[in-house]
C-alpha cells in the first residue's frame, strides 16, 4: 500500500500508521508481531488517538525483547500491550531484555517458561507479516555481538536486531547474544512496515519486504504495510 506524504513527517508517518491498521482490516488479519523501531512508536500513537476495539486482530505478540535504550519506540513490551489494548486484542505476554548481558544469561533466559511459550506462539505464526523498520542505529551492543564483522562484510542495515550487508545477507556471529524471534522464521515473513528509503536496498534474510522491494522509490509516495501478521 502507498500513501501520500504529509506535509511534514509526522504527518506523514500518521497516514502510514492509518493505512497500515486499514490494511490489516482489509486481509482480516487476526495474529500480529511487533518489532521496534520509530515507526512503531508512531503507529502506537496513532492507535491511542484512535482506538480500533472492533479490530480482527485477537493476539499480539513481540518479535524481540526491551532494548535499553529510555526511548518508547523500543520497549517492545509495552508498545505490544498498548496495541493489544487500542486493537481489542488478547492481553500479551512479555518477552526477556533483547540484549542480555552474555550468552550464558540469553541461555538462561530461553530456558523461562514465558520464552517458551512466546517461542511457541513464534512457531505457530506462520506466514507472518511484520512491523519494524530498516534503520542502521542504535548499535545495540553490535561490537560485542560482532566484533569487527560489520565492517568486514559492508553493514547496509537492520531489521529487529539482525544486521544484513547490500547483497541481503544477513551477518552472523557465535558471540550474538541477541533475544529475538529465530532467523528461520523471520525468512518466511510477508511484509515488513517502514517509510521508503531513499536509496534501494536489497531484500534482507531473502524475504519480500515494503520497502526497498521494488529497484525504484516513488517520489511523494511512502509505503504503508501492516505489523508482521496473518489470518
Amino acid at each position: 500500500m502507498l500513501v501520500e506524504d504529509g506535509r511534514d513527517d509526522d504527518a506523514t508517518n500518521q497516514l502510514l500508521s492509518q493505512g497500515a491498521v486499514d490494511l490489516l482490516r482489509q486481509i482480516g488479519a487476526r495474529r500480529l508481531g511487533v518489532g521496534w523501531g520509530h515507526l512503531i512508536g508512531q503507529l502506537v500513537t496513532w492507535l491511542e488517538e484512535n482506538p480500533q476495539p472492533s479490530s480482527t486482530v485477537t493476539d499480539i505478540f513481540p518479535l524481540v525483547g526491551n532494548a535499553s535504550i529510555p526511548a518508547r519506540n523500543y520497549q517492545s513490551n509495552e508498545n505490544v500491550r498498548l496495541m493489544a489494548q487500542q486493537l481489542g486484542a488478547a492481553p500479551p505476554l512479555s518477552l526477556s531484555p533483547a540484549l542480555p548481558e552474555s550468552l550464558e544469561e540469553k541461555q538462561l533466559l530461553c530456558s523461562t517458561e514465558v520464552y517458551r511459550q512466546i517461542q511457541d506462539q513464534w512457531f505457530r505464526w506462520t506466514p507472518p507479516w511484520s512491523t519494524s523498520e530498516l534503520p542502521l542505529q542504535p548499535r545495540l551492543c553490535s561490537l560485542v555481538r560482532y566484533g569487527s564483522l560489520l565492517q568486514q562484510q559492508h553493514t547496509c542495515g537492520r531489521l529487529l536486531v539482525y544486521y544484513f550487508n547490500e547483497a541481503g545477507t544477513v551477518i552472523q556471529s557465535d558471540q550474538d547474544f541477541a533475544i529475538q524471534i529465530p532467523l528461520e522464521l523471520l525468512k518466511q515473513c510477508l511484509i515488513s512496515w517502514a517509510s521508503a528509503p531513499p536509496t534501494p536496498v536489497r531484500k534482507p534474510c531473502g524475504a519480500p519486504c515494503g520497502p526497498g522491494s521494488s529497484p525504484t522509490s516513488q517520489p511523494g509516495r511512502s509505503w504503508s504495510s501492516p505489523c508482521w501478521a496473518n489470518k
